[in-house]
């Protein structure tokens, strides 16, 4: 619920999408919500991406190896994490691709979006290559998935985690939709 009422409150404060007057949960599902909007309601299925998705635990030996260059660190005096690189980089696609194959399709015409998010702030939305603000690999590789995809039943997809605003992977355009 938290992950949601933060998506719904970034959404209303930040004019990312105007006419939302609610949201509830579906009680048959845990993972559905509502959004009531001025125009109808919108189906929201949201899906998780957790670090286990894109981390392993490694040995001391390993560790200091100089094998692994990218970790998360959990608790003091424990062995961080170990990141996989490319299942970081895929995670919000294969995430998606997940969904869009558990999906069969919109019989009602009803709005449904997606919202990807994960529980801690990896992947990152942008990064910063020589001065330009630009989107993180994550982002772009599930933007590149979803414009070769033939069939995206989700009316919009969105990314966030826990340090940032949300991110509208599909469709990926800029400004405000209503």
């Amino acid at each position: 619920m938290d992950v949601v009422e933060d998506f719904m409150t970034a959404l209303i404060e930040r004019n990312l999408y105007t006419g939302i007057t609610g949201y509830r949960k579906r009680p048959e599902d845990g993972q559905s919500f509502v959004i009531n909007t001025k125009k109808g309601d919108i189906s929201l299925q949201i899906a998780e991406i957790a670090e286990r998705d894109f981390t392993f635990p490694i040995s001391m030996v390993e560790y200091d190896s100089g094998r692994y260059s990218h970790f998360i660190a959990k608790t003091p005096g424990e062995i961080p994490l170990a990141v996989d690189s490319n299942r970081l980089s895929t995670s919000i696609q294969r995430k998606v691709r997940e969904q869009l194959e558990a999906q069969v399709s919109n019989t009602e015409h009803q709005m449904i979006w997606l919202l990807v998010y994960s529980t801690s702030g990896y992947p990152e939305v942008d990064c910063c290559v020589r001065g330009n603000k630009m989107a993180g690999e994550a982002v772009s590789m599930a933007r590149d998935y979803l414009n070769n995809h033939e069939q995206v039943i989700f009316d919009q997809i969105w990314y966030t985690n826990l340090v940032t605003l949300p991110v509208r992977i599909y469709p990926h355009n800029t400004g405000q939709l209503r």
